[in-house]
C-alpha cells in the first residue's frame, strides 16, 4: 500500500507480504471504555499492525491514535523492517505502565513464536505519551541507526542515534503532496541525522530528501525537487536587523522565476511597496524589473481603484547560504536612489527549509 490516509482503520494483522511506504495512519477511532473509579477514554483493543509475515514500513507516519492495554506496532514472530517513518503523539491506556511500541512480543504471549521475530529499525522518529519500545523480546534487534527515542527506551546505541532528545514537531497536516505527514520545526534535532545508507530518495510527501536526510518520514528541507537556494530554499522571509522596519519577502514561482516584494520607506518616510518577478536566474541570484503601484484609492468594502504599475528600477537578489544574502536596487526615482544591505533570514515557509550541499552543517536543515 503506497500514497494513502488510513482514518478509521481496523487493525492491521499481517500473516504473510505487508508493505506500507508513504501511508498515514492517523485519529484511530476509539471503541471500548473500561473505567474504574474514573471515566477513560475510550480506546482500540487491538494493536494498530500486529505482524506474524513478513512486514516492511518506509515514510509511515502514525500518530494520535489511542490505545488500550495494546500497543500501536507489534511484532509478533514476524520479520519487520521500519525506516523513515514517524510514530509519534499516540497514546495508551492501562492499568499500570504498558509500552507503546514493542520490539516483538510481550512477555506474556512467548508462546506465540517470539524467538523468530526479527524488526529492524532505522530513520524512524518515536515520540510518544506513555512510552516508545517495550521491554526485550525472545528474538532479534537490529539497531539500524538514525532513530530518534525520546525517552530513551529502546535501548539504541547513542554513538549512532538520538536518544532521551526530543523532536521538536510542529503541526500534523497536509504539508506538501498527497500524504498528511508531521512536521519538523526548524530547530528540531531531527534534521540531518538520519543515516544515509537507508536514506530513500524522497519523503511520506514525495519531496527529495537531498544529503544527509532527516529522521521520519518528514524531509525538512523538502520541496519538490532541489530545495536548496537554486530552488524553494529561497522562499521565506528576509530583513536586515540594523533597518529593521522594512522585509524583503520571496517566493519562487517557477524554475526560473521568483516573486520578490520589498516593503520599506523612500528618503522621506513614506511607506513603499516594491514589486518583482524576476525571471534572470543565475546559480543563487535573481534579478529583474520592479514595479511599483501609484494613484489608487481605496473603496470600503471593494478593491481598490485607479491604480497603476509603475516601473520603478530593478532588483536584485543573492545569496551566500540559506540564512545570509545581499539585496541590491537600483531605482529611477529620486528619492530611492540605488544601493545594497545585507539580508538575513527571519522566517522559512512551514515544511520548505534549505541546505547547502556545500555546506551540510547549514542552520535551517
Amino acid at each position: 500500500m503506497s500514497l494513502a490516509r488510513l482514518d478509521a482503520v481496523l487493525p492491521i494483522v499481517n500473516l504473510g507480504e505487508l508493505r506500507l511506504h508513504h501511508v498515514a495512519i492517523s485519529d484511530i477511532p476509539v471503541n471500548q471504555s473500561v473505567s474504574v473509579g474514573q471515566p477513560r477514554p475510550a480506546a482500540s483493543p487491538l494493536q494498530i499492525i500486529h505482524n506474524f509475515g513478513n512486514a516492511e514500513l518506509e515514510n509511515v507516519t502514525i500518530i494520535n491514535t489511542i490505545t488500550f492495554l495494546q500497543r500501536v506496532i507489534e511484532n509478533a514472530n514476524g520479520r519487520m523492517e521500519i525506516r523513515n517513518s514517524s510514530i509519534a503523539r499516540n497514546r495508551f491506556y492501562s492499568v499500570g505502565r504498558i509500552s507503546l511500541l514493542v520490539q516483538g512480543l510481550l512477555p506474556a504471549a512467548i508462546a506465540s513464536g517470539g524467538p523468530a521475530a526479527v524488526l529492524k529499525l532505522g530513520n524512524t522518529l518515536l515520540e510518544n505519551e506513555g512510552g516508545n519500545c517495550g521491554p526485550a523480546f525472545q528474538g532479534v534487534f537490529v539497531d539500524l541507526g538514525g532513530n530518534l527515542d525520546s525517552d530513551d527506551s529502546c535501548g539504541l546505541d547513542s554513538s549512532r542515534n538520538l536518544v532521551g532528545r526530543k523532536a521538536r514537531l510542529a503541526s500534523f497536516g497536509h504539508h506538501g503532496g498527497l500524504v498528511p505527514t508531521i512536521a519538523l520545526e526548524p530547530i528540531s534535532p531531527a534534521i540531518n541525522h538520519g543515516i544515509d545508507e537507508f536514506c530513500p530518495a524522497v519523503d511520506a510527501r514525495l519531496a527529495s530528501r537531498l544529503g544527509r536526510c532527516d529522521i521520519g518520514a518528514f524531509e525538512f528541507s523538502g520541496g519538490f525537487g532541489n530545495a536548496g537556494l537554486d530552488a524553494n530554499g529561497i522562499n521565506g522571509l528576509w530583513f536586515n536587523l540594523a533597518s529593521d522596519g522594512h522585509y524583503v519577502h520571496i517566493m519562487r514561482v517557477a524554475a526560473d522565476r521568483a516573486y520578490i516584494n520589498w516593503t520599506t520607506f523612500d528618503r522621506q518616510g513614506r511607506q513603499a511597496w516594491v514589486f518583482a518577478v524576476v525571471s534572470e536566474y543565475k546559480d543563487t541570484s535573481y534579478s529583474g524589473d520592479a514595479y511599483i503601484n501609484v494613484g489608487g484609492t481605496m473603496v470600503p468594502g471593494s478593491a481598490p481603484v485607479g491604480q497603476a504599475p509603475v516601473l520603478w528600477g530593478t532588483l536584485a537578489v543573492e545569496f551566500s547560504d540559506c540564512l545570509n544574502g545581499v539585496f541590491r536596487y537600483e531605482s529611477n526615482d529620486a528619492d530611492f536612489g540605488s544601493g545594497e544591505f545585507e539580508l538575513e533570514r527571519l522566517a522559512f515557509i512551514d515544511g520548505v527549509g534549505c541546505t547547502d550541499p556545500d555546506k551540510p552543517g547549514t542552520p535551517g536543515r
